[in-house]
């Protein structure tokens, strides 16, 4: 019977062993050390070696070996060179792999981009409807607030209206309006059509008014 711990053992066992793709940065990531490290190794072999040389031509001159101090005058001038031209010959190797590797590095990294530029494009849609509904939430909660301080002001001025007022002209107007509500209840259809023909001959008759005031004061100012 496999247990719980056996099964996890046996599933990082297969990971091991499981051959993974590998992304197009991690593609690309390989391929630019794939360039880079042999000139690194060269450099660091050819220093040492070059190291050596120097290092062997000053024990012959100062006769740490040997007794031959013009050879170790030339094995040290040579050692020299060598480490002079460790990091040019480096920059050439280098650049030779770079040429060797840019195609192929160009190429992906530019399918890199586009698909990145592809994405951004996306995102910056979605983000554009993302902040305009966060905008207009907070706009309509703002307006909220708006009408709620504005309600609590009309509550808090009828308020103080009903209490100025209610010992003054509230009861007498109070008991006009009743008063004018039962005669009207109490109307015959007749009363009531003549009574609102009335109100509409007067407002008729206001408007005459106004008209003839209105084309007197037309007339005055023409002759100005």
């Amino acid at each position: 019977m496999t247990t719980r711990t056996d099964a996890v053992t046996v599933n990082q066992m297969q990971n091991r062993y499981t051959a993974k793709e590998r992304t197009p940065l991690e593609e690309l990531r390989a391929l630019d050390k794939e360039a880079r490290r042999p000139p690194k190794i060269f450099a660091y072999v050819y220093g040492a070696v070059s190291s050596l040389v120097l290092g062997s031509g000053m024990c012959l001159t100062m006769k740490v070996v040997g007794t031959n101090m013009a050879l170790g005058i030339g094995v040290g001038l040579l050692g020299i060179a060598l480490c002079i031209s460790t990091y040019p010959i480096y920059k050439v190797f280098l650049q030779k792999r770079k040429n060797k590797y840019a195609k192929q590095i160009f190429e992906l990294s530019d399918s890199l981009l586009n698909k990145n530029n592809k994405e951004n494009k996306t995102m910056g849609v979605k983000q554009f409807f993302k902040d305009a509904f966060s905008d207009m939430k907070e706009s309509a909660k703002a307006q909220h607030e708006v009408d709620k301080a504005n309600l609590e002001a009309v509550k808090a001025e009828s308020k103080a209206n009903f209490e100025e007022n209610k010992f003054h002209n509230t009861y007498a107007k109070a008991k006009a309006d009743a008063k004018q509500s039962w005669d009207d209840a109490h109307m015959s259809p007749a009363e009531r059509a003549a009574k609102a023909q009335e109100a509409r001959d007067k407002q008729i008759a206001e408007a005459k008014e106004r008209t003839a005031a209105a084309n007197a004061r037309y007339e005055a100012a023409k002759k100005n």
